[in-house]
């Protein structure tokens, strides 16, 4: 759950395209990791006995997008077991577009201090419906602080819908 919270706070505090969809990939192949690594840990072994508890679990369609995602890095294309045919897959697209940041902070002398940066904005569209880089990734860390707390697996929650550290 840390490489998540590393992951969000590095894509979002990225500046260049080529960093922010580096930080976004290795976010969604490690949320896959983690769906992995908790089926283990509760001994789901099966097939049936994992899609029945992430069926329980009911991930929202950010999460499904960001395991498309992720499992990009493995599959040219991801296939059914049983039939052999491509796996439909939700309908999703990611643009990135100019932008400024703007900050704020305080001087050593007590004076405000204020300057933009130029960036990218990155923007997940999954079935039509916009959702920015920040709302993506944390729908995604909430669902997995539901099911670790759900399933009483201890972890350190770290925090995703405040502050996260700026990194100039």
């Amino acid at each position: 759950m840390a490489k998540l919270a590393r992951e969000h706070a590095r894509a979002v505090n990225g500046h260049e395209s080529a960093v922010i969809a580096d930080h976004l990939y290795n976010f969604c192949i490690t949320s896959l990791a983690v769906r992995d690594h908790v089926s283990e840990h509760l001994g789901l072994i099966g097939d049936e006995q994992r899609r029945a508890r992430w069926n329980a679990w009911k991930p929202p369609k950010e999460v499904l997008v960001a395991h498309a995602i992720g499992n990009s890095c493995k599959h040219l294309v991801l296939r059914d077991r049983r039939s052999g045919q491509v796996r439909a897959t939700i309908d999703s697209q990611i643009a990135a577009r100019p932008t400024r940041r703007h900050y704020a902070s305080v001087n050593d002398d007590g004076t405000p201090r204020q300057w933009q940066v130029p960036s990218v904005a990155f923007v997940i569209v999954i079935e039509g419906m916009e959702y920015d880089l920040w709302a993506f990734m944390s729908t995604v860390r909430e669902f997995w602080d539901r099911v670790f707390e759900g399933e009483s697996i201890p972890y350190e929650k770290l925090p995703h819908r405040v502050h996260l550290p700026f990194v100039p």
